[in-house]
C-alpha cells in the first residue's frame, strides 16, 4: 500500500508539473496519460478522440456502480458515457465539460501520430497515471489483444501503449491500451489492440470515423 501511495503522490506531482508548465491557453488540456478519478477509483486517459475534442477515452472497468462523474484531482472534468462502453476492448468514453479542452498528445506534449499494429518482439512503451512511462517487449499478439513484458500498477488501466519511430523522434504511434496485469505472470500486462478499438469506435461514430 505504501508503494502505491508513493507512486500516486509522484503521479499527482507529474500532473501538477504538466499543468504548471503548460501555456495558459491549454493549461487544463486533457491528454493521453492523465490520471482521472471516479467513485474512489483512479485510471489513466487512453487518448482524446482525434475528431471530437470533447470526448476522451479510458478503461471501461473504471466505470462502476453507475457513478458517472469524472475528476482530475479536485477538478470535475466530465462524465462517463455508459452508452459508449465496450467490454471486449475495455474502453469507455468520457464527455468533457465545455470548459475543459483536450489535446491529441501525450502528457509530454508529444503528438499522437497514426496508429500502428503491435508486432511480437517489438519494444513498446506506456504512460500510466501511477508508474508513468515504462517500456517492454511485446510477447504475443492476436486480432484484439496483446501481451507485454512491462511493469504496471493500479491506476495504469487505460494507459496508452505506443511506439516511437526512433529515440528523440517527435510523436508516438499508439498501438493499444492497457487492460490489466496478468495475475498469473507478474510483470506481464494485457492490452487491447488499437485495431480492435478503432473497429468499435468506427461502429459507434460511423464509418467516416478513423484514427488515422
Amino acid at each position: 500500500m505504501r508503494r502505491i501511495l508513493t507512486a500516486l503522490a509522484a503521479a499527482l506531482m507529474a500532473t501538477i508539473t504538466a499543468l504548471a508548465t503548460a501555456t495558459p491557453a491549454n493549461a487544463l488540456a486533457i491528454t493521453a496519460g492523465f490520471m482521472i478519478t471516479s467513485g474512489g477509483r483512479w485510471c489513466t486517459v487512453s487518448f482524446p478522440d482525434p475528431q471530437n475534442p470533447t470526448i476522451v477515452y479510458t478503461a471501461g472497468h473504471c466505470y462502476k456502480d453507475g457513478i458517472t462523474e469524472v475528476s482530475l484531482g479536485n477538478i470535475k472534468i466530465g462524465q462517463f458515457i455508459p452508452e459508449i462502453h465496450d467490454p471486449a476492448t475495455d474502453l469507455i468514453a468520457i464527455r468533457l465539460y465545455s470548459n475543459i479542452p483536450s489535446e491529441y498528445s501525450l502528457m509530454s506534449r508529444e503528438p499522437l501520430l497514426d496508429p500502428w499494429v503491435p508486432n511480437e518482439g517489438s519494444t513498446v512503451c506506456k504512460y500510466g497515471a501511477t508508474t508513468q512511462e515504462t517500456c517492454g517487449t511485446v510477447l504475443s499478439v492476436d486480432d484484439t489483444k496483446f501481451a507485454v513484458q512491462m511493469p504496471a500498477d493500479h491506476g495504469d488501466s487505460g494507459a496508452p501503449i505506443y511506439e516511437r519511430l526512433k529515440p528523440g523522434s517527435k510523436g508516438v504511434h499508439v498501438v493499444g491500451t492497457v487492460i490489466s496485469e496478468d495475475p498469473r505472470r507478474p510483470g506481464v500486462i494485457y492490452c487491447s489492440t488499437i485495431g480492435a478499438i478503432n473497429n468499435f469506435l468506427s461502429q459507434t461514430w460511423g464509418t467516416d470515423w478513423d484514427m488515422d
